[in-house]
C-alpha cells in the first residue's frame, strides 16, 4: 500500500469514525457536507443536488440546512480573518 493509498484510507477511517448522519436515507454526513462547503457549496440546493440529502422523505431538510448555515458562517468568519472563529 502507497503512502497515498494509506492516507486515504485514514481520512476515510477518521471521516466514518467522528461523523454523524444528517440524512439517513440518502446515507449523508455532516462530515460529507461539511466537505462540500469547503469545496465551494455554499447553499442547501447545491449541496442538495450534489449529496443528495432530502430527495426522499426531507426529514432532514431542517437540520442539514442549519449545518451548511452554521459551517458556512465559520468558513466566511475564517476568510475574513475575525479571531473568534473557530
Amino acid at each position: 500500500m502507497t503512502d497515498h493509498n494509506k492516507a486515504s484510507t485514514f481520512k476515510i477511517a477518521i471521516i466514518y469514525i467522528f461523523s454523524r448522519y444528517i440524512c439517513l436515507g440518502q446515507g449523508v454526513t455532516d462530515q460529507q457536507i461539511i466537505e462540500a462547503i469547503d469545496n465551494g457549496y455554499t447553499n442547501y440546493p447545491a449541496i442538495q443536488n450534489l449529496l443528495g440529502s432530502g430527495t426522499g422523505c426531507g426529514g432532514c431538510r431542517d437540520l442539514a440546512a442549519d449545518l451548511i448555515d452554521q459551517d458556512t458562517q465559520t468558513t466566511l468568519k475564517k476568510a475574513i480573518g475575525l479571531s473568534n472563529a473557530v
